[in-house]
């Protein structure tokens, strides 16, 4: 999975209750975590989805955003 994202993602961890992740929350209106956010290359929002996804479903969900 890690490999899938690291492949075709650029990924962050950014904590939503500290520091900078205080503001991104609130911009990209996290109500509940873990959050996943998607941005393109301008940092306009792809896709955002929150909870808990098992392996198969992440990597899908990797596939339908970069298939958008």
């Amino acid at each position: 999975m890690g490999t899938y994202y690291n492949a075709h993602f650029i990924n962050v961890l950014v904590d939503g209750e500290k520091g900078e992740g205080i503001g991104l929350a609130k911009k990209f209106r996290i109500k509940g975590y873990p959050s996943m956010i998607f941005l393109d290359s301008d940092g306009e929002l792809i896709a955002q989805t929150s909870g808990y996804h098992g392996p198969e479903d992440f990597i899908e969900l990797g596939q339908v955003v970069l298939n958008r």
